[in-house]
């Protein structure tokens, strides 16, 4: 497989998209890739237990633990 072949595996299955093209010195410009951070979530469930009240938190954030938008 080529570096070519595998970007675009990445980019037919969301997990990286298309950026910005980056001038060259010479030939034709270069496309950027970044990583596609909403391509999952992961789900944070945790329990507490404070005076005999038992409380269940959640937190659903993206690939870089950010809350989606």
């Amino acid at each position: 497989m080529t570096v070519s072949t595998i970007l675009q595996k990445l980019v037919d299955d969301q997990v990286a998209v298309k950026a910005n093209l980056v001038a060259s010195m010479g030939g034709r410009p270069a496309q950027q890739f970044r990583f596609n951070e909403n391509y999952a979530h992961v789900l944070i469930l945790f329990t507490h237990e404070q005076d005999g009240i038992d409380t269940l938190y959640l937190r659903v954030v993206n690939l870089f633990g950010e809350l989606p938008p």
